[in-house]
């Protein structure tokens, strides 16, 4: 079946979005700043909007201390031993403390910043049986939602993600080495598209088809290389909450995308343009739910693309998002789109 096609559980009438994900903003002087979350972030993804420094990736399976970088290859590194301090953010209970020493990606003076946090509370460990290699797991399956770490053995094998549907969206990468993050959308087929880079899908093989218990993959570097250290981070669509789609663009004003709710996080992707097309966050913490321009981009790290000098211009509805122009990196006449959509 289609993406479209596929049943998905819906969010019950309890279901708080803002229980399991957050973006917000914020400001900070060079020193330990209490930010609340409202719940315990199990995943928090930094970047500075006024500057160029790197996006910042910690999560609470690889630890706080150790950083990885959206926009880069580079292997994880670990923020508490820097020479000039702890430089690492500590996730609490109920949000996040930024550290006492600057760390320029997080908390510079006069630095302004956006954070998107995920709630992934359960643990489990899964276990090596055939060809499944052990692994590691916080999840939320309420909300489509696992993170997964594991070690290559050198073959190809699969892996238990802890979701009760196959993920339809998997960001991964080698973190103790240095390699390319590689994801993987459904309905693209087995192929890869590269986060940290503004290139389009690659056909080359990189994974086999997920199912409701397991993901597998194929390629050394970026999957099996034996005794290195993997994370993915896996979704999957919820009714009413979240939702991984894909569109053709239309190359004019008022191309409208059904969600089935409204957004306040969107990543879209041109994934078919040979040219220099970046993966853009919006939220609606930083610019509402109209004319939403203020883009950055998880391939980069140049500073916040401000509504008035951007050719993006989205606005966020009850029922989804509408592309007020024909943009090539959202909505090029020409190209096909991926996107993940939050409530």
């Amino acid at each position: 079946m289609g993406l479209n096609e596929k049943f998905f559980k819906s969010a019950d009438s309890a279901f708080n979005p803002r229980d399991h994900f957050k973006a917000f903003v914020y400001a900070n002087t060079g020193t330990s700043t209490a930010l609340s979350v409202g719940f315990a972030p199990d995943v928090a993804w930094f970047k500075e909007r006024n500057g160029s420094n790197n996006h910042q990736l910690y999560d609470t399976i690889r630890g706080d201390d150790f950083a990885l970088f959206p926009n880069l290859s580079d292997a994880q590194n670990n923020y508490s031993t820097h020479p000039a301090g702890d430089l690492s953010p500590t996730l609490t209970s109920t949000g996040i403390t930024t550290p006492s020493v600057r760390n320029n990606g997080l908390n510079r003076s006069g630095g302004s910043y956006v954070a998107w946090c995920w709630n992934a509370p359960t643990d489990e460990s899964i276990g090596a049986s055939g060809s499944r290699v052990a692994s590691t797991v916080k999840k939320n399956v309420a909300a489509g939602f696992s993170m997964v770490r594991y070690t290559g053995n050198g073959s190809n094998g699969t892996v238990g993600h802890g979701l009760d549907s196959a993920p339809e969206l998997i960001i991964a990468k080698k973190y103790d080495g240095t390699n390319s993050w590689v994801v993987r959308v459904e309905g693209l087929g087995n192929g890869y598209l590269t986060l940290n880079q503004s290139v389009p899908y690659s056909s080359t093989t990189l994974w086999d088809n997920p199912n409701a218990n397991t993901f597998a993959y194929t390629h050394p570097a970026n999957g099996k290389d034996s005794n290195k250290n993997y994370i993915a981070y896996c979704f999957h669509s919820i009714t009413g909450y979240q939702k991984i789609g894909t569109y053709n663009g239309s190359g004019g004003a008022n191309k409208q995308i059904v969600t089935g709710f409204q957004p306040s996080y969107l990543l879209i992707k041109n994934y078919t343009n040979t040219g220099s097309t970046g993966w853009a966050i919006l939220d609606t913490s930083r610019d509402g739910t109209t004319d939403n321009g203020n883009a950055l981009f998880a391939s980069s790290g140049i500073a916040e693309w401000g509504a008035s000098s951007t050719a993006i211009n989205i606005d966020f509805t009850s029922t989804g998002f509408t592309i007020q122009n024909g943009y090539v990196v959202v909505n090029g006449g020409s190209d096909s789109y991926l996107y993940l959509a939050i409530a």
